[in-house]
């Protein structure tokens, strides 16, 4: 049996990349049956992506981290990461270095690059063929505080050459696969669609999650099971980021819960696998730190509220879910994530700094009762669930590796 050698190397900042890297390599080992060959895999990655793919049971090499830096608020702070750019330079320089030296011993037949411009750099020094799976081309300068035209002149023109020149770059590799719905739907289509490609390098692949909904209980089951009232909408909040982010938001929602009374019931999660897990439990609200079985509360409720990360509105796509997006207004990636779901008529954005009451009670009755949100959402779901991002991208790697 023929043996095929794949490279991935996912980004380490937060374990997205790490997770959707992983589940590309379990399609690649589900289809090399299929293809009568034995896969051979080694991942490439640095920070607490490491652990996660050694528990994976994947054999993994560390590079030196390359990571950004944050406000207080979790928001990117431009100034002082540009500010630490020699020592970034070196970071990044000594990672094409061990890449090259990983990818050529391993003698890899084909490299997966999630959001890795180091892996795709030496790969095209070795002459192997290259995969990009990413959701952000583009880079958008953070920017909170109102801006005269000539700074704002300046700004965009920053972006611009910027991008063109990462744009540049990331098209050594062969194929740039974008996790996403078409690119008429795309949550992401501001930080892709417009940049330069060569041809039609670019391709929307489709989502790719961890969990399909389709695999899972009923709604009605599930909600039995977890303790949910069946009579009563459930609204399943997950709040990610920094500690003084979380708990901003999450004080604010506490009251406003309390505020709608029994209306609703619902869950908040901290997204915090330490400490006591339940925090809250009174009336027609819980507050956890951690929930075990998170999908099964993704499926089981009726809307969903979140930070608008790429991976949390994909998921609640794929879900059948309407949402309330939180962006942090310096967080441009989730802000443009959160602009295009409302665009689709699937979400509304509330910035948390400027939440009320009424806002916040107006969103929930209009996502839950419209019945053009109902329409949106089934087909964004149908959409999103005839497309396997994972499993096109391991057809591509096959492809590719039978051609060198």
């Amino acid at each position: 049996m023929d043996k095929i050698r794949f490279y991935i190397a996912p980004c380490g900042i937060g374990l997205g990349h790490a997770n959707r890297s992983i589940r590309i390599a379990n399609k690649i080992a589900n289809l090399s049956e299929a293809y009568s060959v034995r896969p051979l895999i080694l991942f490439s990655t640095y920070g607490s992506a490491v652990s996660l793919i050694n528990k994976e049971g994947f054999p993994v090499c560390s590079v030196p981290e390359i990571t950004y830096y944050q406000k207080p608020d979790g928001t990117f702070d431009f100034k002082q990461t540009m500010g630490r750019g020699i020592r970034f330079l070196k970071r990044f320089l000594d990672q094409i270095a061990l890449e090259i030296k990983f990818i050529d011993r391993f003698n890899a037949d084909v490299v997966i690059s999630d959001s890795r411009l180091s892996s795709i750099i030496a790969a095209k020094v070795l002459g192997k063929p290259s995969i990009l799976v990413i959701n952000q081309l583009a880079l958008i300068i953070p920017r909170t505080r109102p801006m005269s035209p000539s700074i704002k002149a300046i700004k965009t023109a920053a972006e611009r050459i910027i991008s063109q020149v990462f744009s540049y770059m990331w098209n050594f590799s062969n194929k740039i696969m974008v996790p996403d719905l078409p690119s008429k739907y795309a949550i992401c289509k501001r930080n892709i669609v417009g940049l330069e490609s060569d041809g039609d390098k670019i391709e929307f692949a489709g989502p790719i999650i961890e969990v399909d909904p389709r695999s899972l209980p009923s709604k009605e089951y599930l909600k039995l099971k977890l303790n949910i009232p069946s009579s009563t909408p459930f609204i399943f909040t997950v709040i990610s980021g920094v500690a003084f982010e979380k708990i901003s938001l999450a004080k604010i929602l506490i009251r406003f819960f309390k505020e709608l009374g029994s209306k609703y019931f619902s869950i908040i999660t901290l997204s915090n696998p330490k400490g006591r897990k339940l925090l809250y439990d009174r009336g027609n609200l819980k507050i956890y730190n951690w929930v075990e079985n998170y999908y099964w509360y993704l499926k089981a409720c009726d809307l969903n509220m979140n930070h608008a990360g790429h991976t949390s509105v994909i998921e609640s796509i794929c879900y059948g879910l309407p949402m309330i997006l939180f962006p942090a207004k310096g967080h441009t990636e989730r802000f443009s994530n959160a602009l295009a779901a409302q665009s689709l008529g699937v979400a509304r954005v509330l910035t948390y700094n400027n939440l009320s009451l009424a806002s916040f009670r107006d969103a929930i009755e209009y996502l839950l009762t419209d019945i053009r949100v109902k329409r949106r959402v089934k087909l964004l779901q149908r959409m999103a669930l005839e497309m396997d991002g994972a499993k096109r991208i391991a057809e591509l790697a096959f492809k590719l590796a039978w051609r060198s």
